[in-house]
C-alpha cells in the first residue's frame, strides 16, 4: 500500500473500545488504584492509548452478565414497558 498524505480523504477524530458489563465486573474487582491505573492506560493523553471514543450496548449483550431485555412485558409492541432504568440482577427494577 502507498500512502500520498496529499490525499486527504477521511479526518480520524479518535479511537476508543467497546464496554460492557464483563468488562466492568472484571475492573470492579480492582483496587481504586488499579482501576485508575488500567482507565488511564486506556484513556490519558500522554502515556496512555489516548481512546477518545466509547461503545457500550444499551440492553443486553452477549457480554452481559444476564440476558435480559429493555421490555419485559409480553407481548407489549407499542413498548410502553420499556425502560432504560437501571435493573438488579434478577432483571427487576
Amino acid at each position: 500500500m502507498t500512502v500520498d498524505p496529499s490525499q486527504t480523504r477521511h479526518a480520524i477524530e479518535g479511537f476508543g473500545g467497546a464496554f460492557n458489563e464483563h468488562g466492568w465486573a472484571a475492573l470492579s474487582v480492582l483496587a481504586p488504584a488499579e482501576r485508575d491505573s488500567v482507565l488511564r492506560a486506556l484513556f490519558d493523553a500522554d502515556s496512555g492509548l489516548r481512546f477518545t471514543h466509547g461503545r457500550a450496548p444499551i440492553g443486553a449483550s452477549d457480554y452481559a452478565l444476564d440476558r435480559y431485555t429493555l421490555d419485559e412485558a409480553p407481548g407489549d409492541y407499542a413498548m410502553a414497558k420499556f425502560s432504560s432504568a437501571p435493573r438488579s440482577r434478577s432483571g427487576r427494577t
